[in-house]
């Protein structure tokens, strides 16, 4: 997860001369009032970087989220594990159509004729030599055909068409997982790029600043100016390597970003393409209170969806090798043609050819087949998988409901911060407009002006750190209940 905290050092740049000026401005007047005019201009300044040749793409987070559903090769392999396994149900439940076997030979065979007399005496004709043999030989044609179908079962076929459709929805709820797991590693990711995005907007003001200190101060060291020091320009050099370091971190957490949603979505890693949005916004979200949360995620939560669908294929898988214990009923239908045209028919009903007949008929059939030492030992494997899988069931739904009430109380405390975080950033922008007036009308020292300006760069750094956590949280929230509660992403969620 890309996390782009403001931490002590960050902050230390939004003061960059700050700490410098704070104690040692006591130059002329006109000096302060320079210089304080270039940190006002460059910390009030909200341009973003010029001279990029080309306009990117621009692709909103829920064209991000499309990509990802229908592109993703993980999520390809779980619609494929999917219909794997609704083709196995519907393997089991053909068993209810029964089965169709039959066979066709052909091949050489002497010649005969004569027949069977009532009597039992034989009157055929005589095979001479081994020349008349050969030389009478002729093919013959025989076909088989044969139905079985289970009349009863005792429950076998259904326990097993039970299990195999329970096992269909386990993969639908570890697809639907691994989902909700590349959806928010995405939401994550976009947010990441559009703060990084902002904190370059904030690194360049501060470069700004930085030069045009910069600036200030060759002029007054070289006038000879005794509250500048050599001091002060290693103490700007220092500050620069900060930034430098800053920019550095920056733009790796963009790329890890951009490679990521590459990745996850499909999209060419040598197109020009950015986010949507410009500036990182508090996301809208359908948030309720702990109950109806909970309520979502025990109806929605992949996770308990599996264990639940797990149980009950159990279950069945049970039944069915309990019903092993027990006969099964069937007919079986069968019909079958020979001909050889160069031996005679017999007429007699006890003569057995095998050459020439015609017949059908339909028989009722009962099956055993029992290995006692098997089945009892596969039906208590049953039974123990049964009781560990409730078992892990009722672990999983108190995790579950863990997890809903620290990811609501997460979105809730975050919600606060950026609420709070609002009202420092409109305090500060106040303040440090009232000591710029403050003190140009010399009603101020100029560290108190640097104060509030600090105040107000600092404000805003925690204020899209703030709204970035409060994002994530929600994202977060959504695949803990196992909804989308952001209103204009659930069209990507049914997609």
């Amino acid at each position: 997860m890309l996390r782009a905290h403001c931490s002590a050092p960050e902050l230390g740049l939004s003061a960059i001369l700050v700490n410098r000026f704070s104690l040692q401005v006591t130059g002329p007047r006109c000096a302060q009032c320079a210089l304080l005019a270039v940190l006002l201009t460059s910390l009030a300044s909200t341009s973003g970087r010029a001279g990029e040749s080309a306009a990117p793409t621009e692709v909103p987070l829920v064209q991000f989220l499309q990509r990802a559903a229908t592109d993703n090769p993980y999520l390809a392999a779980g619609r494929i594990d999917i219909r794997a396994a609704q083709a196995g149900q519907d393997a089991v439940t053909g068993y209810r159509y029964g089965h169709i076997w039959g066979q066709m030979v052909t091949g050489p065979v002497p010649g005969a004729t004569g027949q069977l007399t009532g009597t039992g005496k034989e009157t055929p004709t005589s095979i001479p030599n081994y020349g008349y043999f050969f030389s009478n030989l002729r093919p013959y044609f025989r076909a088989e055909l044969n139905v079985a179908a289970p009349l009863w079962t005792f429950g076998k076929i259904d326990a097993g068409a039970k299990a195999a459709g329970e096992q269909v929805e386990v993969k639908k709820a570890q697809s639907l997982e691994q989902t909700w797991e590349i959806l928010t590693q995405i939401k994550s990711l976009y947010y990441g790029w559009i703060l990084t995005e902002e904190l370059d907007v904030l690194n360049d003001e501060i470069q700004g600043h930085l030069d045009e200190a910069g600036r200030y101060l060759e002029k007054h060291l070289t006038a000879g100016d005794a509250d500048l020091t050599p001091i002060d320009r290693l103490k700007l050099k220092a500050y620069a390597a900060e930034l430098e370091t800053q920019r550095i971190e920056v733009k790796k957490r963009r790329q890890i970003a951009v490679d990521g949603l590459w990745r996850l979505t499909g999209l060419k890693a040598d197109e020009q393409w950015r986010p949507a949005e410009h500036k990182l916004t508090q996301v809208g979200a359908a948030i309720d209170d702990n109950a109806a949360m909970m309520s979502l995620a025990l109806s929605n939560q992949p996770e308990v969806s599996e264990v639940m669908h797990g149980v009950q294929a159990l279950e069945a898988k049970r039944h069915y090798n309990l019903t092993r214990f027990f006969p099964e009923l069937f007919i079986v239908a069968t019909g079958a043609y020979a001909v050889a045209p160069n031996r005679d028919r017999q007429t007699n009903a006890f003569a057995n050819d095998s050459f020439n007949y015609l017949y059908a008929t339909a028989t009722l059939g009962v099956n055993f087949d029992l290995q006692p030492g098997v089945a009892s030992s596969e039906l208590t494997q049953s039974d123990e998988e049964l009781a560990a899988l409730r078992e892990k069931s009722l672990a999983v739904t108190s995790r579950v409901a863990h997890d809903v009430e620290a990811a609501l109380a997460e979105v809730l405390a975050d919600r606060d911060k950026v609420e709070v975080g609002k009202q420092a950033f409109q305090t500060t922008r106040a303040w440090s407009a009232y000591v710029m007036d403050a003190f140009d009308l010399g009603s101020i020292t100029a560290r108190e002006l640097i104060d509030g300006l600090t105040a107000f760069v600092k404000a805003r750094f925690m204020l899209l750190q703030d709204i970035y956590d409060y994002n994530i949280a929600v994202a977060q929230l959504s695949r803990t209940v196992g909804v989308e509660l952001q209103p204009e992403l659930k069209a990507a969620q049914a997609h």
